[in-house]
């Protein structure tokens, strides 16, 4: 069986879609559940399923004295990227604490990467994982005490774009930048289910796993202006 027209036939450049589709049944209508190459992963009224990795980690935190065993699930939006995702999964490992828990993703656009909530429901950390604007940064600082950033791009050109915009007690936002070493280490090595151990000590992190062994100095960054 195919897949309907895709109507991808309009650009400049030729190219062949591969579409590997299933079919699932709502209500007597037809959804489409297709997989196609990422330059086309927008199409308007094609439904794509996030992929789920699961996570067996070993959390010893030195720096805060946390030391836990931790059992994660994570979704992979369609349109996200592995360094993304896996900087996801490093947010929550390092900001681990009472309440932390994954958001609903890239398709819950007001929520942050990561987040924790106390028994009461208050909000009491707002985790952003890449280049969050000034404004957004500015907002959850006025709404909980700990905000924090983990960037997995280049981060010179962020930090010059939000230091120039008021934000509300900026210099109390950290921004971290995992080790390339790491994150490219991670990344290399990922399967659907992935058991490993990670460490942090006086800002170095330690991530070992089957087949893998990497480490680095995770760099942190203050949101105050700089003085010329």
């Amino acid at each position: 069986m195919c897949c309907p027209s895709s109507n991808l036939q309009g650009s400049s450049e030729q190219c062949t879609v591969q579409w590997l589709c299933t079919v699932a049944l709502y209500s007597g209508s037809v959804q489409w559940l297709c997989t196609v190459p990422e330059q086309h992963r927008s199409v308007p009224g094609v439904a794509l399923q996030s992929t789920v990795f699961k996570f067996e980690i070993d959390l010893s935190d030195v720096d805060r004295g946390i030391y836990e065993r931790l059992s994660l699930a994570a979704a992979r939006h369609p349109s996200e990227t592995s360094p993304y995702m896996l900087t996801r999964v490093l947010a929550y490992c390092l900001e681990y604490r009472e309440g932390v828990a994954f958001s609903k993703g890239l398709s819950a656009t007001e929520e942050p990467a990561v987040w924790a909530h106390d028994p009461t429901g208050a909000l009491t950390s707002w985790i952003e994982v890449g280049s969050p604007s000034a404004e957004r940064l500015h907002r959850a600082r006025k709404a909980c005490s700990h905000v924090a950033v983990y960037c997995h791009r280049e981060v010179r050109s962020f930090l010059r774009e939000v230091r120039s915009s008021a934000i509300h007690k900026a210099d109390t936002i950290p921004v971290y930048v995992p080790p390339a070493a790491v994150l490219e280490g991670f990344e290399r090595t990922l399967q659907k289910r992935n058991v490993l151990s990670l460490s942090r000590s006086e800002d170095s992190i330690y991530l070992e796993g089957l087949h893998l062994s990497v480490s680095g100095l995770i760099e942190k960054h203050s949101l105050a202006p700089q003085s010329e």
